[in-house]
């Protein structure tokens, strides 16, 4: 809320980008955990 001229600031273009920016975060998290779980499995060189 925009106190000082009463005006409603939560339009569909804030919205929006909240969303891009959850999902972005979302996604994000879920690469870096993958790459932890990547990395336990480590393949032996054969000799």
């Amino acid at each position: 809320m925009d106190y000082d001229d009463r005006q409603d600031v939560n339009n569909i273009l804030i919205r929006i980008f909240t969303w891009m920016g959850v999902a972005t975060a979302a996604t994000g998290g879920w690469l870096l955990l993958y790459s932890f779980r990547r990395k336990r499995r480590v393949r032996k060189a054969a000799a």
